[in-house]
């Protein structure tokens, strides 16, 4: 098997996005510690004034809110599917219905000889 490419586009990475990219990060055995510091990257690398127009009407402390990527978030979201589904691995089957897809996941990402 041979790694395959992946490209995924998004304006600022941190919402749908960013929880996509880590969920596959971490069934790619990434510690978590560099998952979260990756997510967070979002905060240094977006350009917020080209998205804060549509928050515009939003207190600051929302618009604020609405703008990061807080690890916490992340950190929240993991522990909810912990809680409910006893980790993310059993949470990617149960979403998509292949007991396989972990497998077939690390097969298409990892470079394996």
């Amino acid at each position: 098997t041979h790694a395959s490419p992946l490209l995924i586009h998004c304006t600022a990475g941190k919402d749908r996005t960013g929880f996509v990219v880590a969920v596959l990060l971490d069934l790619l055995d990434v510690p978590r510690e560099e998952i979260l510091a990756d997510y967070e990257t979002t905060n240094s690398e977006w350009d917020r004034k080209s998205a804060s127009g549509s928050a515009s009407n939003l207190t600051d402390e929302a618009r604020e809110a609405l703008m990061c990527a807080d690890a916490a978030y992340l950190e929240a979201a993991f522990d909810t599917i912990e809680k409910n589904h006893g980790g993310l691995a059993d949470f990617v089957i149960s979403i998509t219905g292949r007991p396989d897809i972990v497998d077939v996941m690390r097969g298409g990402l990892l470079e394996t000889h």
